[in-house]
């Protein structure tokens, strides 16, 4: 081989080593850049979620201090399973206060679905003059409960101990709805 070869060989090898080292620099240099872009997506990623989750941490507790007012009237108006025991009470005061007679009990305990809360079913009498008995309807009105009157059923009392016409008896069927205490909720 002759020397012009010999170079012009070298020269070529040593031109393709260059091309080679610089080749898998680049190679090397994109996926690097590559990983550090995925890795920058996965970070902004978890960046915009930590965001969404302080924004939404930060309006719950705005909400949550708007509707501090309101809880005391909630709990007033869906009151706990274990406040039911005071409602017989409630109603006998009631029935008192009216000058009327009351016969009250509870029935089955409702269970809750998506739309309704739980509930307990009763029954009531009422016995007295009309203007009583309506008395003691507004006054059961503005009780801070909610109920849900199924079914209402008046009718004059013409019994012989009753010498007047004014006389009624009053059957109301219905329930009132409850929030579950913390020691029945279920596991």
């Amino acid at each position: 081989m002759t020397k012009f070869k010999k170079r012009f060989f070298l020269l070529i090898i040593g031109e393709v080593t260059i091309l080679l080292i610089f080749g898998l620099a680049l190679y090397k240099f994109q996926k690097n850049i590559t990983k550090k872009v995925n890795q920058a997506s996965t970070y902004k990623k978890e960046l915009a979620r930590r965001i969404d989750t302080m924004t939404r941490v930060h309006n719950l507790e705005l909400e949550s201090e708007e509707a501090r007012p309101y809880s005391a009237r909630l709990e007033k108006f869906l009151p706990t399973d274990s406040d039911m025991v005071g409602l017989e009470g409630i109603f006998h005061d009631l029935a008192q206060k009216n000058s009327i007679s009351l016969s009250f009990r509870f029935g089955l305990v409702n269970k809750g679905n998506d739309k309704l809360p739980p509930s307990y079913s009763f029954n009531l009498v009422l016995s007295g003059t009309s203007e009583n008995i309506l008395k003691w309807f507004q006054d059961f009105y503005h009780l801070p409960y909610s109920f849900h009157l199924e079914q209402i059923e008046i009718r004059q009392d013409y019994s012989a101990s009753n010498s007047s016409n004014n006389h009624y008896t009053a059957k109301v069927l219905g329930r009132i709805y409850y929030r579950p205490s913390a020691t029945s909720l279920p596991n």
